[in-house]
């Protein structure tokens, strides 16, 4: 089967050329390189493998394809191409059919994420957090279901596991965004601990446009911790950035990566990191409806059909509806299309087996691991389209490993503050305002801003932090242990 690598579009991975294949390799990992080529040449996957990369094997008779657990550096693949970038995939296909059925599974999970390999194009697949994919076919090498809740977990181990997982990251020129929330405030925790602080520039982006704003929480955050925060001012005037909204805006609907972009491309050259907390939600947040979580730590068990009904609808409203009827706007899709009632039959159905595959018997930690395989890699996915140099230290293979072996009244105390972990661990270097107050996000304005916005491959509409009410913890106004 032959197999062409877009190499024009993987600037940043390693091509390492051998007698019986080729391989393009990014990122870290437990395996040498040597160790790699050795198993793919001998026609194996290694499967104990573990870390944050991705990599593509061109063999003499077979090609392989793999990323991490979280696909953190995504790869998509169609029957003769593969590439990092979606979008440049998508020009190679001779006809160009969009994927209705992923496009509602889209829009059922809040215009975030899908479950299936299958993209909004058919003829593009990617290949699935902790998967390989061996000539077209995927196959599994982590098992996420077997994960079980440890009441004797090393908090001390923990500590160490996130101080690594930031400090290994740490370059020449760092930039740390600093959003107003408990991820990035406790980040820079850590670098206050490890004495790096010196090594960073904090940077909060915001906007006059938006409704609401972190900014408030964020000057107070810095005097609490004393960190020389840089404010940059993003205006959203039609196209955010012309040269890159076509990648950006082509597979998942975007976040607010391209303002958070724009606040920052002043200050970036090519040895530049930029740090963000991306993914602490799924590590240690549970469910943003607070109806939901204040529920969720009161039962033991639930029925998975009633949690997969719930969790569609709180996706879909952006944490507004948690009942287990079909929410009015996924009721008007029913009625515009049957397709639309199809997939979503079919979704619920899939939530429900996963939820009941979880060996967890903890409720809270079961949706956060949902969350993670579903809504994670979305997270992180448009942070690897661009050249810059983005770090997510809680992305790391230790940090999910240990998050999961958490019980969850670790990560979410009794009254319900999300994320406790990471405030009683370093809480002597912490403000404590991002674990009292709700953030609202860093939401792009959209009214009438992106009508000539490109889309190849987006679906038909943009959704904003600011519209949905953004996320973040329970507000408490005592965080005394």
């Amino acid at each position: 089967m032959i197999m062409r690598v877009l190499q024009k579009n993987l600037p940043k991975f390693e091509e390492i050329s051998h007698p019986l294949g080729t391989l393009y390799w990014r990122g870290r990992s437990n395996y040498t390189l040597p160790a790699i080529l050795k198993e793919l040449e001998a026609g194996k996957f290694p499967h104990g493998i573990r870390g944050n990369f991705a990599f593509i094997w061109i063999g003499q008779h077979d090609w392989i394809a793999a990323v991490d657990h979280l696909a953190s550096i995504p790869l998509f693949f169609s029957n003769d191409a593969i590439s990092n970038l979606y979008s440049d995939l998508l020009e190679t296909l001779a006809a160009k059919e969009e994927n209705r059925a992923i496009t509602y599974q889209i829009k059922f999970l809040g215009g975030q994420t899908c479950y299936s390999d299958e993209t909004t194009y058919k003829g593009i697949r990617r290949v699935m957090p902790g998967q390989y994919v061996k000539n077209s076919i995927p196959h599994p090498y982590i098992d996420y279901w077997s994960y079980e809740e440890d009441p004797t977990c090393d908090r001390m181990r923990f500590g160490q596991l996130m101080e690594n997982a930031v400090e290994q990251e740490i370059g020449q020129k760092n930039i740390l965004l600093l959003s107003g929330g408990t991820d990035s405030t406790a980040l820079a925790g850590i670098l206050k601990k490890l004495n790096k602080t010196n090594s960073f520039r904090f940077v909060h982006a915001h906007s006059s446009l938006q409704q609401f704003s972190e900014k408030q929480s964020v000057e107070k955050i810095s005097k609490d911790m004393e960190l020389p925060v840089e404010y940059r001012e993003v205006h959203f005037t039609g196209d955010i950035d012309p040269e890159i909204s076509r990648r950006q805006f082509s597979f998942w609907m975007e976040n607010p990566f391209p303002g958070k972009r724009k606040a920052i491309e002043s200050m970036v050259d090519e040895s530049t990191k930029i740090f963000t907390g991306e993914i602490g939600d799924q590590l240690f947040g549970g469910p943003k409806n607070p109806a939901l979580l204040k529920y969720a730590m009161q039962v033991k068990e639930i029925s998975p059909l009633e949690l997969a009904k719930m969790w569609i609808n709180l996706s879909d409203s952006y944490g507004r509806e948690c009942g287990i009827l079909p929410s009015k706007r996924i009721q008007v899709m029913f009625e515009m299309d049957p397709l639309a009632r199809s997939v979503y039959e079919q979704l619920v159905a899939y939530i429900a087996s996963q939820f009941e595959l979880m060996r967890s018997k903890d409720f809270l930690n079961r949706i956060m691991m949902l969350n993670y395989l579903i809504k994670g890699p979305y997270r992180v996915w448009a942070y690897s389209q661009d050249t810059f140099q983005w770090c997510h230290p809680l992305a790391s293979w230790e940090i999910f490993d240990f998050s999961f072996r958490v019980p969850a009244n670790h990560k979410v105390r009794d009254e319900g503050v999300q994320k406790w972990i990471l405030f009683d661990q370093w809480k002597e270097f912490l403000s404590p305002v991002p674990w009292r107050s709700k953030k609202n996000g860093f939401g792009i304005p959209t009214k009438n801003k992106f009508k000539d916005l490109p889309r190849d491959g987006a679906l038909g509409s943009i959704r904003s932090g600011a519209e949905s009410g953004g996320g973040g913890s329970v507000s408490r106004k005592d965080l005394s242990p």
